[in-house]
């Protein structure tokens, strides 16, 4: 089960998978990261694994901050994250730390 919890004031974690079975469930469940305003970050530390259809979650997040004026930053981004976002092309369009 993939999980979003908020570690501190505007710093939320994702635990568990980010791919095409999980997506869907995070989210519905990401309501949390939209109640933020000015900086939000989100670790990644604790994504075992990520797939195209995870990129594309960050990437929606990354479009729905830009519109609700949160400035939204991922931290501690997996290497195979890096690595779709490479070969995807999208790689300069996330925010990574």
């Amino acid at each position: 089960m993939t999980e979003i919890r908020q570690q501190a004031d505007r710093v939320f974690a994702i635990a568990g998978d980010l791919g095409f079975e999980s997506v869907a469930g995070v989210l519905a469940g990401d309501d949390g990261l939209w109640r933020q305003s000015g900086e939000c970050s989100v670790d990644l530390a604790t994504v075992k694994r990520i797939d195209s259809a995870g990129v594309a979650l960050l990437l929606e997040w990354q479009r729905e901050a830009r519109r609700r004026g949160v400035s939204l930053r991922f931290r501690n981004v997996p290497r195979q994250l890096l690595s779709i976002a490479e070969v995807c092309g999208v790689r300069g369009l996330l925010p990574l730390e």
